[in-house]
């Protein structure tokens, strides 16, 4: 049995086929017409799954050849197509490989080192940039020119853009010193943007800070004002976290209410 692909390479995207043919041939290569069942098995390999025969497995050759289709996964890898008979006698099983390649770069999947950082204007953190295919396989092939940009606070550091190479892009990003969600984003022409969030959370407990409204009142005994007692980090972010007792004196006149 001779078993040839059509073709023998794939997009790992879930989509592409590649036309199987089984021939029973004699010991010299020339087909033989007369009727065979032939079975149609695979084998996956280096990490490719989810192939799959469009047609019956299993079926008698028409004039020699029996055909079937494999559509692709969605992992790159190589699958073995195996050919033999159900029939009485014995024929020489037919292998056929068929390589499930990585497909072309069509979007940005982005990640940070860490998805939380003090906002103290020094910490920093690596945002990567991949170039996936639809399947999301790394494209190691890609080189496209990456531009990074930050909504929020903090700022990126090193060249802007950048030259993917073995399919990724790197950039530095350092927080600034507002406690907040900050979004980084990053966008390549004809590829789907790719983003990832960071978080500055306020440093340690450094102070206290006191608001009071109105901060004016007329000495008559009766006006108020809302005293509010913060504990911040340097940067006057609150700490939620805090659970220290504060105390609070007058110097001049009034009381607390």
């Amino acid at each position: 049995i001779t078993v040839t692909a059509n073709p023998a390479s794939l997009s790992a995207d879930g989509t592409s086929i590649s036309s199987i043919t089984a021939t029973v041939t004699d010991i010299n290569g020339n087909r033989v017409s007369s009727l065979h069942d032939l079975k149609f098995e695979r084998t996956e390999s280096g990490g490719t799954s989810g192939n799959v025969f469009l047609d019956a497995v299993t079926g008698l050759t028409n004039n020699g050849e029996k055909r079937n289709r494999l559509k692709s996964g969605s992992n790159t890898g190589s699958v073995t197509i195996i050919v033999s008979t159900n029939s009485s006698g014995y024929l020489t099983p037919g292998l056929m490989q068929v390589t499930i390649t990585v497909g072309d770069a069509k979007k940005i999947s982005l990640v940070s080192q860490t998805i939380a950082l003090a906002a103290d204007g020094v910490a920093v953190a690596t945002i990567t940039a991949r170039l996936l295919d639809n399947s999301g396989n790394l494209v190691d092939t890609a080189n496209n020119r990456v531009t990074f940009s930050v909504t929020g606070s903090g700022v990126l550091e090193g060249v802007n853009p950048v030259n993917a190479t073995g399919g990724i892009a790197t950039i530095r990003y350092r927080t600034g010193t507002i406690a907040q969600t900050n979004i980084i984003t990053a966008v390549s022409d004809n590829l789907t943007d790719g983003t990832t969030n960071i978080i500055s959370i306020p440093g340690p407990r450094s102070k206290v800070v006191i608001t009071a409204v109105p901060v004016t009142l007329i000495a008559n005994g009766t006006d108020v004002t809302t005293v509010t007692v913060k504990i911040s980090d340097l940067n006057n972010n609150i700490v939620v976290t805090a659970t220290d007792t504060v105390t609070l004196t007058i110097a001049g006149q009034g009381t607390w209410d």
